[in-house]
């Protein structure tokens, strides 16, 4: 078997050292692939990161945020593919090259992302429709998924109708940015991602942009990666939704031409969707949904 085409591993750390410390060893590298580390000017001692030969660590003064990190990063990546990879993921031994070899038999595909799965091995939503104003109520975390987790709406725009058995790729709108695996080709042709999303959104306006310049974008559900979800961020819960809010406001008015009315329809449902999530934390109407448990 001939030497797999190589792949710049990019990671963006703050605050999640250890979780990064589990990713980093569940890597299969090969020769030619790359780590590039951007630390965004995490609070707690990362000062074990520098024993690692391989990676290129870089470690900012301030919070550039997720986009601005990243961009560091993919501007010194030299990989064949480039792997957008967050810290509280640990991968499979054949993830990378089931990965690799799926890029290769598929050129028309830009960006593909493998299977997330909780740590029971339960499978997690792994991509979503792009936002629009009839899905703003249908987020994982709304009221209206968590009272009615298999209506229409939710179940269209999280991909919940797929087989379950099914590990075949299938063409999905966009992927998350939990693990986005890039063809260099692609990212060159549609540039870096857009630092107006600081937090969220980035991955959906970037797997647009690659569909209007005509790749494909890929679920790969025969590749997998066990996602810690939540933990890099649990302590800012309401934070994270107003982010999520902000960058769904910006991806619609970006890629759509609203009217007025539209507009207006947008305010206030995102206004109702932070609301209802307040309400929720405050009453405790419903129990959080766990970052990551072990089923015994």
């Amino acid at each position: 078997m001939g030497k797999r085409p190589s792949v710049s591993f990019i990671y963006v750390n703050y605050n999640s050292t250890q979780l990064l410390l589990c990713s980093l060893q569940s890597l299969r590298l090969e020769e030619g692939d790359e780590i590039i580390i951007i630390d965004n000017a995490s609070r707690e001692d990362t000062s074990i990161l520098d024993r690692f030969r391989r990676v290129k660590l870089i470690r900012n003064r301030r919070n550039r945020g997720f986009a601005g990190a990243v961009n560091q990063g993919l501007r010194m990546a030299r990989g064949d593919y480039i792997a957008l990879v967050n810290p509280d993921t640990v991968l499979f031994a054949d993830t990378v090259d089931r990965l690799v070899d799926f890029m290769e038999k598929n050129p028309e595909a830009g960006a593909v992302s493998p299977q997330l799965l909780y740590p029971d091995f339960t499978p997690q939503d792994s991509a979503r429709r792009f936002p629009r104003l009839k899905y703003l109520l249908s987020g994982r975390r709304s009221f209206l998924t968590k009272l009615f987790p298999r209506n229409p709406l939710s179940s269209e725009f999280l991909y919940k109708n797929i087989v379950a058995d099914d590990e075949s790729p299938m063409e999905v709108e966009s992927i998350l940015g939990t693990f986005m695996f890039l063809r260099r080709e692609a990212l060159e042709g549609v540039g870096l991602l857009d630092e107006g999303f600081f937090f969220f959104g980035e991955d959906l306006d970037f797997c647009k942009r690659l569909w209007d310049a005509g790749w494909k974008v890929y679920l790969h559900r025969g590749a997998k990666v066990i996602h810690y979800h939540g933990m890099s961020r649990k302590k800012l819960r309401f934070r994270t939704e107003w982010e999520k809010a902000r960058s769904a406001r910006r991806f619609i008015s970006k890629h759509q031409k609203l009217s007025l009315a539209g507009r207006v329809i947008l305010d206030l449902g995102l206004s109702f969707y932070l609301l209802s999530l307040a309400l929720k934390d405050f009453l405790g109407l419903f129990t959080s949904e766990p970052y990551w448990k072990w089923r015994v």
